[in-house]
């Protein structure tokens, strides 16, 4: 993998060191309600607040604390780049918890609507309780779907990753599926929305 985007790494030492392929790391690891977010890649990209998201330390898989959506319009914005136009292997990967199951909820993306026109890539957590990781090209997309359902209140490591015409989606570290693809990500020109999507919902619990 050549290029890596980060929400948040995991290792029992400490914060991950950003590599010089890495275009986004957020770190939650800090005092309990703050709204500050930092971006501690080498970009340094703002990092725009929405609602009450907020740092939480009641819960957090690692460090001092994490990320916590409400579900009721929380949610953060990176600005636009041509980095989140993939053209190459990247990966997405993040540790997430929601607060309940059997809810429709968005965990990152930059997507306009549902149709391939619409989407560059998404990650998405179904009803169904399993999550999907699409990209486009705005003509068509490609989809990875998990296999394992996420429980409720349960900390999981989710990982998303192309790499030479093919995609996978990783739960602690175990492979849930692989899907060949061989698709460049559509350049929408949109915010990277992290906890809703352009359909009004919103992730509630924590990243």
């Amino acid at each position: 993998i050549d290029r890596a985007f980060e929400l948040k790494g995991d290792t029992s030492a400490g914060e991950p060191t950003p590599g010089h392929d890495t275009l986004l790391l957020i770190h939650s690891d800090t005092s309990d309600g703050s709204t500050t977010f930092v971006d501690s890649s080498q970009f340094g990209r703002t990092i725009t607040v929405a609602g009450n998201a907020q740092h939480d330390t009641a819960q957090k898989p690692f460090g001092a604390s994490s990320i916590l959506f409400d579900g009721t319009g929380d949610y953060l914005t990176v600005p636009d780049s041509n980095d989140w136009a993939f053209s190459n292997a990247f990966t997405i990967d993040f540790w997430m918890r929601a607060a309940g199951v059997g809810v429709n909820q968005p965990l990152i993306g930059q997507w306009s609507s549902g149709s391939n026109s619409g989407i560059a890539w998404y990650i998405f957590r179904h009803s169904s309780n399993v999550i999907e990781f699409t990209f486009g090209n705005g003509s068509s997309s490609t989809s990875a779907v998990s296999t394992s359902t996420l429980a409720a209140t349960t900390w999981y490591h989710i990982a998303c990753v192309y790499d030479v015409g093919k995609m996978g989606l990783w739960h602690n570290g175990t492979s849930q599926t692989t899907t060949s693809s061989t698709i460049v990500t559509n350049n929408l020109g949109l915010v990277v929305d992290i906890g809703r999507d352009f359909a009004g919902r919103y992730f509630n619990g924590h990243l």
